[in-house]
């Protein structure tokens, strides 16, 4: 008993004196638990903030359906500004929930133009399915945020289809989408109300619509996207069809050249929409864009931040009436500081062939785009 007694005390001094160097020698490694990382990383929590700020310079008298202006009449504005937050619930449940405003800031609350313009859950990411997702609540029309991307300066302009009352930029409703393997495209079906994201859909008719891109080449800059778009205006006799082709390359902080195509029917007139000056009984339409950017990227790191940007856009929103088309053609010098700074010295000129009063629109523009 005694030698068992003194085995046991020789043993507990020489852990207490040796462990210490045992440890720090690395040969004794006691597991932690991992600290848990911040709510916020985990779940890929990002803010939304993008404010459009511009200064404009009327230089001619104007008294065409966009514009009401005396030659050198100028304004400060906003054209958008976006607040929100987007992130992942889990890792297969994404979420996108922004707000948009597009006014002075007096007027957000007594005017009602702070309103949702997207508030959609995303379901992705499943073994059993890859490449397919379903995203459901208030979201993107597949087709414009396409052209946007494409685009790239909706702080200048909307794009084409959206701009002319074609397609919303966002509605209430479900799309199914599918990313092909190996980047070679994604195909889009999404059913939507039809209203927009600041109006109320009270009929029995849905619009639906389908995008379909392609990138068939090794290079992934060139791209084919086709849209098409069916819906009802207040009834099944109103019915309308969109049909949508844009083709293109586009390389980061290099060249964006894109062309556009559009042609529409309605079956009633009443249904036509935007800024169109006069429709016929019967109205068949037809128009087109097209969209380009040019760095400067072989001047080196400070000429690279420079871009020209063009834009022309030609549409005549029914065949059937005559000199009812209109066209429009955007450009400027483009700097961008960074990845939350870019600005724009921009020149915008509309011309409408229906009468002397829609004859030309020239204005001048000071745009700056900032966000997180």
């Amino acid at each position: 008993m005694r030698k068992l007694f003194s085995f046991l005390l020789v043993l507990l001094l020489v852990t207490v004196l040796y462990a210490p160097q045992a440890i720090a020698d690395g040969e004794m490694v006691i597991e932690e638990a991992p600290v848990a990382d911040n709510w916020i990383d985990r779940h890929n929590i990002l803010p939304v903030l993008e404010g459009h700020f511009y200064y404009g310079l009327a230089l001619k008298q104007c008294n065409n359906i966009t514009c009401a202006a005396a030659q050198y009449d100028n304004t400060f504005g906003i054209n958008r500004f976006y607040f929100g937050l987007k992130g992942d619930i889990t890792d297969h449940v994404g979420f996108n929930f922004t707000f948009d405003a597009n006014a002075a800031i007096a007027d957000y609350a007594t005017a009602g133009n702070v309103f949702v313009k997207y508030a959609y859950l995303v379901f992705k990411d499943y073994d059993a399915a890859p490449g397919l997702s379903f995203i459901v609540g208030q979201q993107a029309s597949p087709y414009v945020a396409h052209v946007e991307d494409v685009w790239g300066w909706r702080l200048f302009a909307p794009t084409f289809l959206h701009m002319n009352g074609y397609l919303n930029e966002a509605d209430l409703g479900l799309t199914v989408k599918y990313m092909f393997p190996s980047e070679y495209g994604d195909l889009q079906v999404s059913l939507f109300n039809g209203a927009g994201f600041a109006a109320i859909d009270n009929d029995n008719y849905k619009d639906t619509e389908l995008k379909l891109t392609l990138r068939p080449f090794e290079n992934k800059n060139w791209f084919a996207t086709f849209m098409g778009n069916f819906g009802f205006q207040g009834g099944s006799s109103n019915y309308f069809y969109r049909a949508g082709a844009i083709f293109g390359y586009k390389e980061a902080n290099k060249v964006t050249f894109a062309l556009e195509g559009l042609f529409t029917s309605d079956e009633q007139a009443a249904t036509i929409v935007g800024t169109q000056p006069s429709v016929g009984a019967t109205p068949l339409g037809y128009g087109g864009a097209m969209y380009a950017e040019l760095f400067f990227y072989w001047w080196g790191d400070v000429g690279s931040k420079f871009s020209l940007v063009a834009r022309a856009d030609y549409l005549n929103p029914d065949t059937d009436v005559n000199s009812n088309w209109h066209y429009r053609a955007l450009g400027g010098l483009a700097y961008t500081y960074n990845k939350y700074f870019k600005f724009l010295l921009g020149y915008d000129h509309a011309n409408y062939a229906n009468g002397a009063a829609q004859q030309g629109e020239n204005t001048a523009f000071l745009m700056m785009q900032a966000n997180l």
